[in-house]
């Protein structure tokens, strides 16, 4: 059973979320478009019956480079996918779909045409999982200070962490994220009626690793603080965003994995249990990342999914414990 997390807003001050410090979210990259095969024009040849040579198709790399962009968080999750509540909406823009030449390529998916498959449960894999969700968003801590900036806890990209900020009510807010090679990104944000915003900061495939600063600025007051960054010591996958609309692009973000092999991606739906569906597979370049695009169109159930590969949370282990909540996403 899924059950909805809250989110405490504790008063003011700078501090470090749970744990985590703040990660900044550079402005997003477009995505590399599919590579389009390219035929060769026939060989030359003293015979005529010689038929021409193709060359085959040029290798597309899946994975962004420093692809980051701000959206913001929802302060609760819903419940089961039977009788969840209507859930709170983002109204910060969604990252615009990669172009797509030729339908599904390497790195693009449908998960309307994924959903017209019920495949058999492939050995050692799980039929169904239950998923419990609960807490928030970790942005607790926060001192009572003018103004107060935390982040949740998050060391390895790729990743969406996210930005806690408490400070004065219907005030501007301003965002600076410096990245460790000391690249600024500005996000700006209107005043909220408490004072409380959260703020998802993308970090793709190719995101810099090392130190990220993080300054907010409101009302003549600055807080700061700050996020280490590393590469993933083992496989991972984080899905952005948790919510889309029907007919937006859900992105399966993947690194940690062995370079250049497939990657293997089992889909679940929620129904009335979270059951198996299809497994996607992604190419993975030299750096073990990868970025699967999966599109959503108006006719895409409403309901929750789940996107594993067991190196990453396996439901069938002794110690499973709960599913990471950045395996789920909602389409509604």
């Amino acid at each position: 059973m899924i059950v909805p997390r809250r989110l405490l807003a504790v008063p003011v001050a700078l501090v470090l979320a749970a744990g985590g410090y703040l990660v900044s979210r550079p402005a997003d990259a477009p995505s590399a478009p599919p590579a389009t095969p390219v035929v060769s024009p026939p060989a030359p040849s003293p015979s005529p019956a010689s038929p021409p040579v193709a060359t085959p198709p040029a290798a597309s790399d899946p994975s962004d480079v420093d692809d980051t962009t701000g959206s913001s968080r929802p302060d609760s999750r819903p419940g089961p996918a039977a009788s969840r509540p209507t859930p709170a909406r983002s109204h910060s823009p969604t990252p615009a779909p990669p172009r797509r030449e030729g339908g599904d390529g390497p790195g693009v998916a449908s998960l309307d045409k994924a959903l017209e498959r019920h495949d058999p449960v492939p050995a050692g894999v799980a039929d169904q999982i239950s998923v419990f969700t609960g807490g928030g968003t970790s942005c607790l801590g926060l001192l009572p200070e003018p103004l107060s900036v935390g982040v949740t806890d998050v060391r390895s990209v790729p990743a969406v962490p996210v930005i806690c900020v408490h400070g004065f009510a219907d005030t501007d807010l301003t965002l600076t994220v410096t990245t460790p090679s000391g690249r600024p990104t500005t996000i700006t944000r209107p005043g909220t009626s408490d004072g409380f915003d959260n703020i998802d900061f993308r970090l793709g495939p190719g995101s810099e690793t090392g130190k990220y600063v993080i300054r907010a600025d409101q009302n003549k007051e600055t807080a700061f603080t700050e996020l280490k960054i590393e590469r993933p010591s083992a496989p991972t996958i984080w899905v952005n965003p948790e919510h889309a609309a029907p007919g937006e692009t859900v992105e399966v973000l993947i690194g940690g994995f062995p370079p250049g092999q497939p990657a293997r991606l089992h889909l679940y739906v929620c129904e009335s249990k979270i059951r198996y569906r299809t497994t996607l597979t992604t190419p993975v370049n030299a750096a073990g990342e990868a970025r699967l695009a999966l599109s959503t169109s108006p006719n895409t159930p409403a309901t929750c999914y789940v996107v594993l590969n067991p190196a990453v949370y396996d439901p069938l282990a002794p110690t499973a414990g709960s599913l990471p909540p950045h395996l789920l996403f909602w389409v509604d």
